[in-house]
This record gives C-alpha cells, sequence and structure tokens, in this order.
C-alpha cells in the first residue's frame, strides 16, 4: 500500500534544513514541498511498488526540474542585480536633472557659451534618459520571459514525489 499524505503536513516532514536552503535558491528550496511518502505501514517492512501518476514525479522528471528549478534561481539572481542597477541608474538620473534644472536657472541666456552649455547638458540628459528607458524595457522583457518559464516550471515540476526519488534525482542533477 502507498500512503499519500496533504502537502503541508508533509512539507515539514522532508523540509530542506536551512544550512541546505541557503545553498539553493527559492525554486529549488521550493521543491521540497512535493514529497509523499511510499512505504511500509508502521513497522512491517515489505516492498511496495510505487504508483507514477500524471501527479507525481519520476526520478527523471525530478532531475529535469532540479536543473530547470537551479537556472531559474541563477536567473533570479541576476534580474535582482539588473534591476538594482536599474534603480540606481534612476537615481543617477534624478541626480542629472536637479543638476539641469539648477543650471537652467542659473544660465545666463544672454550669453550664447552658457545657453550652449545648458543646450549640451539637456542634451545629454535626454540621451541618458533614452538609455534608462531603453534598459528597463530590455529588463521588463526579461522578467517577462522568466515569469514565463516559471509559469512553466510550475505547470510541470509543482506535484507530488517521493522522498527517496528526490534524494537520488538531486545525486544525478550533482547537487
Amino acid at each position: 500500500m502507498v500512503r499519500l499524505f496533504v502537502l503541508g503536513i508533509v512539507a515539514t516532514l522532508f523540509a530542506i534544513e536551512s544550512a541546505d536552503a541557503r545553498r539553493f535558491g527559492r525554486f529549488v528550496s521550493g521543491m521540497a514541498r512535493g514529497a509523499i511518502q511510499g512505504g511500509a505501514e508502521a513497522g512491517v517492512r515489505s516492498y511496495v511498488t510505487k504508483s507514477y501518476g500524471p501527479d507525481v514525479l519520476t526520478v527523471d522528471q525530478l532531475v529535469s526540474c532540479l536543473k530547470r528549478a537551479g537556472s531559474l534561481d541563477e536567473e533570479s539572481e541576476q534580474l535582482e542585480a539588473k534591476r538594482t542597477s536599474l534603480q540606481d541608474a534612476q537615481k543617477d538620473l534624478d541626480a542629472f536633472a536637479e543638476r539641469v534644472e539648477r543650471k537652467r536657472r542659473t544660465t545666463d541666456t544672454r550669453s550664447q557659451r552658457q545657453v550652449d552649455s545648458f543646450n549640451s547638458d539637456v542634451d545629454a540628459y535626454n540621451a541618458s534618459v533614452r538609455r534608462v528607458k531603453a534598459q528597463r524595457e530590455e529588463f521588463n522583457r526579461q522578467v517577462d520571459a522568466h515569469n514565463s518559464s516559471a509559469s512553466m516550471f510550475n505547470m510541470s515540476c509543482a506535484k507530488k514525489y517521493y522522498a527517496d526519488d528526490m534524494e537520488r534525482a538531486r545525486v544525478l542533477a550533482g547537487l
């Protein structure tokens, strides 16, 4: 007989140790929530055939899911770094805008040299705005692609599995 447990209860039984959780990203560590237990009744030794239906992952599927989870975690880290970089670029752009505005207030419009200098700063600011906007658009495309990949991962990998299969899959996946 194979015993299936409610996922919420099993999550506490097969959760990754906190030290291990730091080693893995949220997609890899999140896979610990789907374990089911197959085996003998309490105190009775017997060999039970595992049942793999559409809602239970095989070892090969687990290996694939672990590798995909690792890739998604790496992408998440890269996107977070890009998000931080974009935030810094926006802060720089805001500071640049303040400098241009201060210069506008102090520019003597009767001096061609000061007007040309101000216009040059405005051109540089506008170029910076276009650059940051393009970076933001690219970042948003990457986030959309990542979210799509995460959705596909969830559809195919957010399923149950046998705990011993996960251990075997981790070895095969090199984790």
